[in-house]
């Protein structure tokens, strides 16, 4: 587990040598780090196959962003986005169901 809530001078170019050093990450936590963009998603995608656990809670990634990254997730049972003012409904359609009961 990582947890670098509210670490807000946080950058893209840190979040991803970091996340290219830890192979098995299962849980990341990152609400608040707003300096964070979709390329820190587009790196994590690449190590996501663990992650069990995101927490983006008031960050400023793109709907674009989680859409792309959703998928390459496979064990993520735990996704929190809130107060993410750029999430919309294509990018949760990634992973939910096709025909909502």
């Amino acid at each position: 587990e990582l947890d670098l809530s509210f670490c807000t001078l946080l950058t893209d170019a840190s979040m991803c040598g970091v996340i290219n050093a830890l192979s098995s990450l299962r849980a990341l936590l990152l609400p608040g780090c707003r300096s964070l963009t979709d390329k820190t998603l587009k790196v994590l995608s690449r190590r996501a196959e663990r992650l069990e656990i995101l927490d983006v809670s008031h960050c400023s990634f793109s709907s674009a962003g989680l859409a792309a990254f959703l998928p390459r997730a496979p064990s993520l049972e735990v996704l929190s986005a809130a107060y993410n003012s750029s999430v919309f409904d294509a990018a949760l359609a990634t992973v939910a169901p096709r025909d909502p009961p």
